[in-house]
């Protein structure tokens, strides 16, 4: 539906980025052509779907947050 490469150089934080409609958003856009940072709460979730996008993620992109925390805005990237 969406024309590859249609978000070549556009970068995309996403927070939910371990499980469910953060992770398939994530792939979708790595699909898409973005270059994702991807935060969550559980590391070992942020590291498999990092793995799956590896080409995409951003150097170390990927980063256990809470944001429901106050200080979240602090700890990503």
């Amino acid at each position: 539906m969406f024309e590859k490469g249609l978000l070549k150089q556009k970068r995309i934080l996403i927070t939910g980025g371990g499980s469910g409609l953060g992770a398939a958003m994530g792939r979708r856009f790595a699909e898409l052509g973005a270059e994702l940072i991807i935060c969550g709460r559980r590391l070992e979730l942020l590291e498999e779907v990092a793995a799956s996008n590896a080409q995409r993620i951003r150097g170390q992109g990927r980063r256990p947050s809470d944001a429901t925390s106050a200080m979240a805005p602090r700890s990503m990237p």
